[in-house]
């Protein structure tokens, strides 16, 4: 059986009109001060994250889903429950933040 790669999976959701990815404009870094800046938050969004997804729900609204694959060594997914995603932890991280806390 292939590994399944680990990742961080990030959907945000509202019921709000579909976005055309390609209607938002191309941020330009190479202007001066009084550039437009009305495409950067999407331009750092695709630079931290792996994937970037628009998915129209019709009238159900829209979705954002975002992916990060994790490569570092170290990391181990745990499960909070039924309902809930894999979060991530680090063992070391863990230790230490408990022998801070007493």
């Amino acid at each position: 059986m292939p590994a399944v790669p680990r990742a961080l999976l990030i959907t945000i959701a509202d019921q709000g009109m579909p976005v055309d990815p390609r209607a938002i404009p191309e941020y330009d870094a190479r202007g001066g001060l009084d550039r437009d800046v009305s495409g950067l938050p999407f331009h750092l969004i695709q630079q931290a994250m792996d994937e970037v997804h628009f998915v129209n729900r019709g009238w159900k609204g829209k979705e954002l889903q975002l992916t990060k694959y994790l490569k570092v060594p170290g990391v181990e997914p745990i499960s909070l429950g039924r309902n809930c995603g894999p979060m991530i932890r680090r063992p070391s991280l863990l230790r230490q933040a408990r022998l801070n806390t007493g």
